[in-house]
């Protein structure tokens, strides 16, 4: 690989944009390093995400969150617990949930937030009706 490569605004432009691949991610893969690929992509003039974008779905290394019933990531903001799936779907609507709304994992991973993965719906009995096939705790 050319020791140079990442002042090529092409090959920037596809990891960074159309690939949607982190400065950490291309690193990785490199051996560039990452403030070395964040300067000369303000250099070239490449537009930059900021990090919620970029990391959309991914738990960093040093997480300060915590765990739901053992199974839904969450984070504290002003000292508030907030479930990251219910963040990432008011993000996605626009607007806060309501109280009683359900955010349903569609592949069944409670820890993959991303905005795809995520469905909403409008009641616990209509998440499990619908999305587990239950009513009142029975299978159907």
């Amino acid at each position: 690989m050319n020791k140079f490569i990442y002042r090529n605004k092409k090959w920037l432009y596809k990891k960074y944009v159309t690939e949607r691949k982190s400065f950490d991610t291309i690193s990785k893969e490199t051996g560039i390093n990452r403030s070395t690929l964040a300067k000369w992509t303000y250099k070239l003039g490449i537009p930059t995400r900021n990090l919620s974008e970029s990391h959309k779905g991914q738990v960093p290394h040093n997480y300060k969150g915590f765990h739901y019933n053992g199974k839904y990531l969450g984070r504290y903001v002003n000292k508030k617990k907030v479930l990251i799936h219910r963040e990432v779907m008011a993000e996605k609507l626009g607007r806060k949930l309501k109280r009683g709304e359900v955010v349903h994992h569609i592949n069944e991973n409670s820890t993959d937030n991303r905005p795809e993965n995520l469905k909403l719906c409008s009641s616990p009995g209509r998440h499990l009706a619908d999305e587990h096939h239950k009513v009142y705790g029975k299978s159907v």
